[in-house]
């Protein structure tokens, strides 16, 4: 496994679950790159992404994060009533800004790693004195398959394999129809672009190569270019 990757499209689809998004997602700190599904996925909730950016040299991190993280309360606040807050973080520096927005009434749902989550936001100190106050926290870890994804090539050659040769392509595949694929299957998605401009996908046992093969004729028909191996 060469390069472990996040699909914030697909992680915003996890977490929203079967609920709306409220208002526009405000991201601080890190942007996803350009081609990452999630600016196509909040243009379709009818949304637009609000980003504070680090600063280039990565320096004054707390200042930086403090200003954005102001930003997001002053935003919420502005709102007609309270809802919920999904905060996707590990990091305790939110704390504070935590302890506004739960005593303005809002409630706070925290989406991280169980493994990376500071037990300072994980459990603010304001909870602790006030029992009317409390956070969620949700971890990411069972549904990491949902937005997790790995491109590169399989060292170990022992995966099942769908190979579609350079010569026999006759259909562009951008990442989000290849990414589609392995989270309507539930399976994790690794995938890798060879040398030669062919494209192999990767599948644990057999038994999963051929649900990917049933839901690739049922998806794209006509594409008659792909090969099946099994494990070599």
């Amino acid at each position: 496994m060469k390069h472990l990757q996040i699909d914030y499209g697909y992680l915003l689809k996890t977490i929203l679950g079967e609920r709306s998004m409220g208002s526009s997602p405000v991201i601080v700190g890190s942007r996803p790159p350009p081609d990452d599904t999630l600016w196509d996925e909040i243009k379709k909730l009818g949304y637009e992404a609000t980003v504070y950016d680090r600063n280039l040299d990565n320096k004054e991190k707390r200042v930086d994060m403090k200003l954005g993280v102001s930003m997001v309360v002053q935003t919420l606040f502005k709102a007609k009533s309270p809802g919920v807050l999904v905060l996707v973080a590990g990091d305790g520096d939110y704390e504070p800004a935590l302890e506004e927005i739960l005593k303005a009434g809002w409630k706070v749902e925290i989406r991280f790693w169980a493994s990376a989550i500071s037990r300072h936001l994980k459990v603010p100190e304001i909870t602790r004195n006030n029992i009317e106050l409390k956070t969620i926290f949700k971890p990411l870890d069972k549904e990491y398959q949902n937005f997790t994804f790995c491109v590169g090539p399989d060292l170990t050659r022992n995966k099942s394999v769908f190979r579609i040769e350079r010569e026999d392509m006759n259909h562009n595949w951008t990442s989000e129809e290849i990414m589609k694929c392995f989270t309507e299957l539930q399976l994790f998605g690794w995938w890798y672009e060879t040398d030669d401009g062919s494209l192999e996908l990767y599948f644990k046992s057999k038994a999963h190569l051929e649900r990917a093969d049933r839901w690739m004729m049922k998806n794209f028909p006509n594409v008659k270019a792909w090969k099946i191996k099994g494990k070599y």
